[in-house]
């Protein structure tokens, strides 16, 4: 019987590998993101470009990266499977799943782009399996098993850090339901992640030397300053120069608040404002960020990072609302060519005399010639029901869990998956902006997160 379930699951996994390769892509292989990774800068993360490096210089080409991305991604989703099969002996579901999973193209046309999505979507599908492993059977190696593929995770993209709200949740959980505590899921926890830093300190230490590493957070931090209004009032060594920049920032970029302000329509403005927050980050200033940094007698980095973070600190609800903007814009997946809003939106942007940088942003849905979608009657109204019911499952097992209610196994599952997903998309809201393809990441998590909840409402209606 085991033999037959891993040959069924293997063939899952094969025909996922196979389907993957075959069906038209939807994403690019080179991204504008791209260059940072073939040629390891210095504010990336080491795992991801030293696993091209490794590929390359075993001769493949960059055109074949995508077939090693698709086959660890088949690999994940077979170790997967068969932990989900150690507690769900239904062969329908397990295929239901693959076939949910391999036929969003957006997601698997992730692994055909020169991004870290791909690498990390397979990081984490094979970190939910150890989870589901370890509470299946009790054994602290897949607590383990399960940071070290956190571990690499945040190793091949840093915002895999928001994983680390799941620890305490995981610990609580584990102590409800074994009744008892041990601490070494504490070390288990702990000690990958330790490993995981340290060898990629040391990887980028091997290709850049001593050389200080470099960030993406103050650019993140001079976009979300920005993107706030206030009568700031700059404190430290170089105020005044922080003072004169922001009074530049405000005479520019004020005007974008003040539209985003008179934006009518919810999902019109919440898919508007990180368009507009990745254009503060990438060209606000460009050319004078370097003069203010010089005139404070600090360097670039430094400057940006004291403005904004001054700015935010005076205008914390703003920082809020932006956040909670950039939230809801992650469930709006095509809702700007939604045919129920589209007329009015339409309407209502050629109305206006004037729309802040729409020439320049490419991608900010005020150029009023939006068509309607088909795919979007599905999309936008699917992904919004799925954010609604799997947040809801997360906030009713956190209530469980703080009140110590007894919980079966599939349903303490599905409210951790919840918690994961949504809280790295809440995490990349706050820290960073709204983007589809983060949202695509949390995908293989989601349909989890419905497949126990699945089991759970089985097993319930079989006891009655």
């Amino acid at each position: 019987m085991i033999k037959n379930y891993n040959f069924y699951i293997f063939l899952l996994a094969l025909i996922a590998f196979l389907v993957i390769l075959i069906i038209p892509s939807t994403s690019t292989l080179i991204h504008p993101d791209s260059s940072g990774y073939l040629e390891f800068a210095k504010y990336r993360t080491a795992f991801y470009p030293v696993f091209l490096d490794i590929f390359l210089y075993l001769g493949l080409s960059i055109d074949e990266i995508p077939i090693i991305q698709t086959f660890f991604f088949s690999i994940s989703l077979y170790y997967l499977m068969k932990s989900v099969s150690r507690v769900c002996r239904k062969k329908y579901l397990l295929a239901m799943y693959t076939s949910v999973l391999i036929g969003n193209v957006w997601l698997v046309s992730l692994n055909n782009a020169i991004l870290t999505e791909s690498i990390y979507i397979s990081l984490n599908m094979l970190a939910m399996a150890a989870l589901i492993n370890f509470f299946n059977t009790g054994l602290t190696r897949y607590i383990a098993i399960f940071s070290l593929m956190i571990g690499l995770a945040i190793g091949v993209r840093p915002s895999g850090a928001a994983l680390f709200v799941l620890f305490p949740i995981i610990a609580l959980s584990a102590s409800s339901y074994f009744k008892n505590f041990k601490w070494n899921w504490v070390f288990a926890l702990i000690l990958p992640i330790i490993v995981t830093q340290t060898l990629e300190t040391a990887l980028y230490k091997s290709y850049h030397g001593n050389a200080q590493r470099e960030s993406l957070l103050p650019m993140i931090f001079f976009g979300k300053g920005a993107m706030v209004q206030g009568n700031f009032k700059f404190y430290g060594p170089y105020k005044d120069s922080l003072s004169d920049f922001s009074k530049e920032i405000d005479l520019e970029f004020g005007k974008v608040n003040d539209f985003i302000k008179e934006i009518p329509y919810f999902w019109l403005k919440n898919q508007s404002i990180p368009n507009y927050e990745i254009y503060a980050q990438m060209k606000l200033f460009r050319n004078k960020l370097d003069f203010y940094a010089e005139k404070a007698g600090v360097s670039r980095d430094i400057f940006i990072t004291e403005l904004g973070k001054q700015r935010l600190l005076q205008e914390p609800y703003q920082f809020i609302k932006i956040g909670l903007y950039n939230y809801a814009a992650s469930w709006g997946l095509r809702v700007t060519s939604f045919p129920p809003f589209l007329k009015e939106y339409n309407n209502w942007i050629k109305s206006q005399k004037y729309i802040p940088f729409n020439k320049e942003i490419k991608y900010l849905p005020m150029k009023g010639d939006k068509k309607p979608s088909i795919i979007s009657m599905l999309a936008f109204p699917g992904l919004l029901i799925v954010g609604l019911l799997s947040g809801a499952i997360g906030i009713i097992f956190l209530t469980m869990l703080i009140t110590r209610k007894k919980m079966p196994l599939p349903l303490i599952l599905s409210g951790i998956f919840s918690l994961s997903a949504h809280g790295v998309l809440i995490f990349s809201s706050f820290v960073n902006v709204a983007t589809p393809r983060y949202t695509t990441t949390q995908f293989p998590i989601l349909l989890l997160t419905f497949l126990f909840l699945f089991l759970w409402l089985k097993k319930n209606k079989e006891h009655k």
